[in-house]
Formats: structure tokens, C-alpha cells, sequence
């Protein structure tokens, strides 16, 4: 395998420019040219695109990010392609996270914000360009193969397809089988060259955790619960009693719905590898182009939570990305990437023209210095995260708390560096950044406004 450095490919060999100590303030960072984008394929580009995008998926479950084997299939592709090593999300669930990645802009650059709460929310404005469109327009039959009820047309997420199926929780097998066999057939009548575009969004990672028995690895090794895990209701009202629940019980708790969430996993990579053979089989995967992704992790009481749309920590906000196809030639960018950069990797990948608009890159191509973002409104209320390299800020609009942590050496986000330098220089550079975002969003959200510091 040809494995490509960054700054073989970014700066040309070039040594890059130094990174500010932590702490000391050495004026504006001036960052190398953003280089060439990373896919490159022996022979010609795929002409077909196949998305399969994961629910409350969590990065460090890959065997490949976290030391794990419960991803054997999944390392092995993630071996033979393209791998975004340090991938962001732009949100912490569903709606708001698939909308971004979708069409490659940020809710305030959008101009809506998903909320989790019912009231005041409505759906994403027609008229928006996302990925589907884009492809559309250059001629590819578009499909969605959706498990989950915040990515489809009652949200107005899912802009461009040709073809919906909104499908109540089959295995990802059962959906990939769908999806091969029926919809690029179906595609013909709305391709004009035979291109297509197949999304298909799998859902099993998401509470509750049910996956077959024989997967439950270590699960007889466990006392007893005395909570009903097995249902979506169930597994909330258990874990919301978190609190109130003795170190001992929380110990026993969190090792249920560890053991039940690797199997979850462990599950979706025995079915994909199972189906590929199949895909193969069936020509899906000739002159195509795998992306897979993540729209979200799962938090596991890191910060007092369970599940997600809780915080903008990076165990619901790291993400997963990474592409695959016969003729790729395999790669690993270690810079971060975002979900912003989905739609323009895909379309440069593919030969289709990038609109200007949008503020994300092909992968490899971005300049270094960026700083990322993400944003949520649910269970928490409004909250911001800003990112650059290893710093982040995390902003409240309820109380105007502002905090900054340093994953290089804090990779969890429990040490506050303010509370130690509340003039740390970070916090000023990241601030100016998040700022003007958050008054942008301001008149997006109705009931609610930011207390500003």
C-alpha cells in the first residue's frame, strides 16, 4: 500500500510553519498553501458514488482509531483507501449533523437551525443546494435508503434525490440488498449517462443496543441489571438515573451498555462484510466510489451523559470519514478535516464542479490554519465548539460560559484551561472567530438569545 504524508502532499516537502507554544502569544499564524487534493485513482475517477453514512457511530470503536478489535472489515478497507484521521462533525445528532454534511455549509451559513424540541421547529427551506442536487444536475440518478426519521423529506434534509425510501430499521445487510438490488436499476429512467448516486444511512448503533446475542461479548461475565435495556424508552429512563445511582451500580451500568454497544459494532461490520461480496457480485462496486461516515458519536458519562445531543465534546462530535474504490490509491491525512469537506471531496473526486459558496475542501486541499466549528440546539440548549488543531472552546448561550481544553494532552476535555489562565491567548483568538457565527445564528433561534460575555 502507498501510504502519502502530509506535508509530502500539502506543502511538497516543504517543512511546515512552526505552531505557536501553548500559552505564548506569537501574533497571527500564518500557515502553509493548502496543497493538492488527496484522492487519486490509478486510471480513470469512479463514475458512481455509494454513501453509506452511520448512526451514533463513535470513532474510537474502529479498530484503527481506538485499539479495538471490533472492526476487522472496516480496517481493512480503511487500509486499502483514504482515511481522514482526524474528522469533525458539525453537530451531536442527526437532523442538524446529516444537513451539514449534506450540503457542505454550517446552519448559520444555511441560514436555519434544526432543533431537537418541537416547538417553533420547522423544516430546512426548499431551494438548497446539497450534494444530491449538485449531482443531479451533472446527470446522476440520485436515491436515499434512510433508517431514520430526521434524515428524509419531512425535514427537508434530503433535497435532490430522485428516489426516497424511508425504511423502519432493517439490518444493514437487508438495506444494502435493497438498495443494489432495486435502486440502480431504478435510476436508469433518471440518469442521463448511466451515473449514480446511492446513499444509504444504517441506524443500528443507536439506542437501544440490541444486537444478537452471540455478539454481547462478555455480557454473561456481568451481574444482572435491574433495568430493561431493550427498549429506546427503557434505556433513557436507565441511564437518566445515572445520578442517583451508587459508584457500584454506575459501574455495572456503563459495562452493559458497553458490552451491548460494541456488540452493535461489531454487527454492522459482520453485515458489510458479509454484503460486499455481494456488491461485488453484483457489479455495485465497479467504477464507484465508497464514502462512509459518521453523523454523530455516542457519549458514555464522560461529562455526566449518555447517548448523544447532549455537549460538543469529541466523544459525540469526532467523527468517522474515509473512502474506498478498486482503483484508489490508498492515503491517510492527519490533518483535521470536517464534515464541510464531505461535498467537495465527492464532487472533485468525481469531476464535478465545486460551487463557490460552499466553505469546505476536497481532503488534503484546505488550508492548515482553519478553524472548525460545530454547533448544537437540544437537550442542552444552544452551544458552540470551536476548534483549531488540538484547542477547543466550547460557548453556552444559556449563561455565556466559555471553556477551553487542549486535547493533546486532555483528549477527553476535562481540564478546564481557563480556570488556571483565564487570559489564555487561545481564548481570545478562537473567540473572535466564534463570535460573529453566534450573532448570525442569534435570529435563527426565536425563544432564545446568546448571553454574550
Amino acid at each position: 500500500m502507498l501510504w502519502t504524508t502530509l506535508w509530502l502532499l500539502a506543502c511538497g516537502g516543504d517543512e511546515p510553519e512552526p505552531i505557536p507554544d501553548p500559552g505564548v502569544d506569537t501574533g497571527t499564524f500564518v500557515a502553509p498553501e493548502p496543497g493538492q487534493p488527496l484522492l487519486s485513482f490509478d486510471g480513470a475517477p469512479p463514475r458512481n458514488v455509494l454513501m453509506i453514512s452511520i448512526d451514533t457511530y463513535r470513532r474510537d470503536n474502529v479498530g484503527r482509531f481506538g485499539d479495538r478489535d471490533l472492526t476487522p472489515f472496516f480496517d481493512q478497507l480503511m487500509n486499502e483507501g483514504v482515511v481522514a484521521e482526524h474528522h469533525r462533525q458539525c453537530s451531536n445528532w442527526t437532523w442538524q449533523s446529516t444537513s451539514c454534511t449534506l450540503q457542505g455549509q454550517y446552519p448559520e451559513d444555511i441560514g436555519h437551525m434544526p432543533r431537537l424540541e418541537p416547538d417553533g421547529r420547522t423544516p430546512i427551506p426548499p431551494g438548497q443546494t446539497t450534494l444530491a442536487t449538485l449531482l443531479s444536475d451533472a446527470g446522476f440518478g440520485t436515491s436515499l435508503q434512510s433508517t431514520n426519521m430526521w434524515l428524509g423529506p419531512e425535514w427537508g434534509n434530503a433535497q435532490g434525490y430522485d428516489i426516497i425510501n424511508p425504511l423502519a430499521l432493517p439490518s444493514a445487510a437487508n438495506l444494502l440488498d435493497v438498495a443494489s438490488s432495486e435502486v440502480v436499476h431504478d435510476l436508469d429512467e433518471y440518469s442521463a449517462d448511466g451515473r449514480w448516486f446511492m446513499h444509504v444511512h444504517l441506524m443500528e448503533a443507536h439506542a437501544p443496543y440490541t444486537p444478537p446475542a452471540e455478539l454481547r461479548v462478555g455480557a454473561d461475565e456481568l451481574e444482572p441489571l435491574p433495568f430493561d435495556l431493550d427498549t429506546q424508552p427503557a434505556h433513557y429512563e436507565a441511564t437518566g438515573q445515572w445520578p442517583d445511582l451508587t459508584p457500584e451500580e454506575q459501574e455495572l451500568l456503563l459495562a452493559h451498555l458497553q458490552v451491548r454497544y460494541d456488540g452493535e459494532v461489531r454487527w454492522i461490520d459482520q453485515q458489510l462484510a458479509t454484503g460486499w461480496p455481494i456488491l461485488e457480485e453484483r457489479g455495485i462496486l465497479d467504477d464507484t466510489l465508497v464514502v462512509v461516515w459518521s453523523d454523530h458519536g455516542e457519549a458514555f458519562f464522560e461529562h455526566g451523559q449518555q447517548t448523544h445531543a447532549h455537549f460538543l465534546f469529541g466523544e459525540e462530535t469526532d467523527g468517522l470519514l474515509f473512502f474506498w474504490a478498486d482503483n484508489l490509491q490508498s492515503a491517510s491525512w492527519s490533518e483535521p478535516t470536517h464534515a464541510i469537506d464531505v461535498v467537495p471531496t465527492i464532487l472533485d473526486a468525481v469531476g464535478v464542479a465545486i460551487p463557490d459558496e460552499l466553505p469546505g475542501a476536497p481532503l488534503g486541499a484546505a488550508p492548515l490554519d482553519r478553524t472548525l466549528f460545530s454547533s448544537t440546539y437540544t437537550r442542552q440548549g444552544v452551544l458552540h465548539a470551536a476548534a483549531w488543531r488540538d484547542y477547543v472552546l466550547h460557548y453556552r448561550w444559556d449563561d455565556g460560559q466559555r471553556r477551553l481544553y487542549d486535547r493533546s494532552g486532555d483528549p477527553t476535555e476535562l481540564t478546564d484551561l481557563l480556570l488556571d489562565q483565564p487570559g489564555h491567548y487561545m481564548l481570545d483568538r478562537l473567540w473572535a472567530e466564534m463570535e460573529p457565527r453566534v450573532q448570525r445564528m442569534d435570529p435563527l433561534i426565536a425563544d432564545q438569545s446568546p448571553s454574550l460575555p
